[in-house]
């Protein structure tokens, strides 16, 4: 069986024994077979071991790797070595997958011999689901192959998990997470490193994965989160000088660092705020004097106008909203 598998599922699984059971299920229910669900336990104090264990005992498809906690990125960047599968998807541990998901994206990858594929996703909160679109519903950029090193192309920031990926694709271009000791937001570098790197890529305008917005303790939430991810787009920068200094590479990551700002700017208050807008206003002006702020990388919305208030009028958002 080992030599059919065509996707790896990774979920690196941290404390959410309350979540665990309905993610799992969601993996062991895929319409699609030939599949590996790859549990990493980073070292949970709670009872995901325990909820792990009995589903290893239902399906031998399930592998658990145990560990001390030593972070999200070296969590995934384990699982995807062990990954025996054609590609790999990503399952958060809180989140879950439409059955079909897999079956629908493999098929679709094979055919165009895709580096990765992604569809639309769910927000959802108690009661509450909001359909999201994984390129802002640009209807052009849908079901169809794109190269994005011959074309600019926006796709959403930070969502790493509403498709799959060629490990192949990821092996070639030594596609890992960063491992920043205590740090979060780990999928900003996977996102900018396989969107800069891949020459075939697709859309689908369907919704596959499930995400949930409402766990107290998701990193969305931390009052710190703007040294965290600077710190990842820091280490993101000496892997592209690296690696891949590609103009098109560095014009994606600011378009993205852009999108953390202004996820961040949503509830940033006082202070922080001015301190929000601050590193914002340094980061436009750096990228204007490298030539990386291209328009043609932000979607057709109120983005590339707040680069713009960043740069040239920053005090206009510095001001906690009444």
């Amino acid at each position: 069986m080992t030599e059919n598998i065509k996707v790896s599922i990774i979920a690196p699984v941290y404390n959410v024994e309350k979540y665990l059971d309905k993610a799992i299920q969601s993996t062991i229910n895929q319409t699609l077979k030939e599949i590996e669900i790859i549990c990493v336990n980073d070292g949970s104090t709670d009872g995901c071991l325990d909820i792990l264990k009995k589903y290893q005992k239902q399906d031998a498809r399930i592998k658990i790797i145990d560990k001390d906690n030593t972070g999200y990125g070296h969590s995934m960047n384990l699982g995807i070595q062990q990954a025996i599968g054609e590609y790999i998807g990503i399952l958060e541990p809180d989140d879950y997958l439409m059955p079909y998901m897999c079956e629908d994206l493999y098929i679709k990858a094979k055919a165009f011999d895709l580096d990765y594929i992604k569809g639309d996703y769910c927000d959802t909160f108690p009661g509450r689901e909001i359909p999201q679109s994984t390129t802002m519903h640009n209807e052009k950029n849908y079901n169809r192959l794109i190269n994005p090193q011959a074309e600019p192309i926006y796709d959403k920031s930070g969502n790493t998990w509403s498709g799959i990926y060629k490990k192949k694709f990821l092996k070639n271009w030594n596609i890992e997470y960063l491992e920043t000791p205590g740090a979060r937001y780990q999928d900003i570098g996977f996102y900018n490193k396989t969107l800069a790197c891949a020459s075939r890529i697709m859309y689908i305008n369907k919704i596959y994965y499930m995400h949930a917005c409402d766990r107290p303790e998701q990193s969305i939430k931390f009052k710190n989160k703007l040294d965290l991810y600077m710190m990842e787009y820091t280490k993101l920068t000496e892997w592209y000088q690296e690696h891949f200094p590609m103009p098109s590479a560095f014009k994606i990551k600011f378009r993205s660092m852009i999108e953390s700002i202004l996820w961040d700017l949503v509830t940033a208050r006082g202070e922080y705020r001015k301190k929000v807008v601050k590193v914002a206003h340094l980061l436009c002006k750096e990228a204007f004097l490298k030539n990386e702020a291209d328009y043609q990388y932000f979607p057709p919305n109120i983005a590339w106008h707040m680069v713009m208030t960043f740069l040239n009028n920053p005090e206009k958002v510095e001001k906690d909203p009444e």
